[in-house]
C-alpha cells in the first residue's frame, strides 16, 4: 500500500510541472518539448519512473540510469533488484517516453496526455490509453528524482 500511495503523490506533484506557456496544442507542445531536450538534455542522468496501470501488475518504481545516452541499468527501487531484460521497455528512458507519446499520437490512440519537465522538456507525467473500450491498455508514467550525472 505504501508504494501505491507514493505513486499517487509523485503523479500528483508532478502534474504541477506541465509547461503552460507556449504552445497550445498536444503535438505542438510535444514538439517544443522535444526540441528542448534535444538542445538541454544531459547524456547522462537517472531518474525514477513509476509506471502504473489497470492490469494485473501492481505500480512499480525504478531507477533508470544512462550513460551517455544510454541506459546503463534498470533497478526496482524498493529491492534493488534488476528489472528482467523482458521487462525493460516497460521502463523507458526519457527518448523512450517521448517515442510512446508519439506512437500514441501518430496512432491516433484513444486518450493520452502529457505534463512536461519546464527546465529540461522532459515528459514528467504521461498517460495512454490507445483503445476507449478497455482498460488492459491504459498505462501511466511519472518521472521523479531526476539528476543529471557526470560524463564517465
Amino acid at each position: 500500500m505504501p508504494t501505491r500511495l507514493l505513486a499517487v503523490l509523485c503523479f500528483a506533484s508532478l502534474a504541477a510541472c506541465s509547461d503552460t506557456s507556449g504552445p497550445t496544442g498536444a503535438e505542438e507542445l510535444y514538439d517544443a518539448n522535444l526540441a528542448k531536450w534535444h538542445s538541454t538534455g544531459p547524456d547522462s542522468y537517472q531518474m525514477v519512473v513509476t509506471r502504473s496501470c489497470a492490469c494485473t501488475v501492481p505500480v512499480e518504481l525504478v531507477r533508470v540510469v544512462v550513460q551517455n545516452k544510454a541506459v546503463a541499468s534498470r533497478t526496482f527501487v524498493e529491492t534493488g533488484q534488476p528489472v528482467p531484460a523482458a521487462r525493460a521497455a516497460d521502463f523507458p528512458d526519457v527518448p523512450g517516453l517521448f517515442a510512446l507519446l508519439k506512437k500514441a499520437m501518430d496512432e491516433n490512440a484513444f486518450s493520452y496526455n502529457a505534463a512536461y519537465d519546464p527546465t529540461w522538456g522532459y515528459p514528467a507525467t504521461l498517460y495512454l490509453d490507445f483503445v476507449g473500450s478497455t482498460l488492459t491498455d491504459n498505462v501511466s508514467y511519472a518521472v521523479s528524482e531526476f539528476t543529471t550525472l557526470p560524463q564517465p
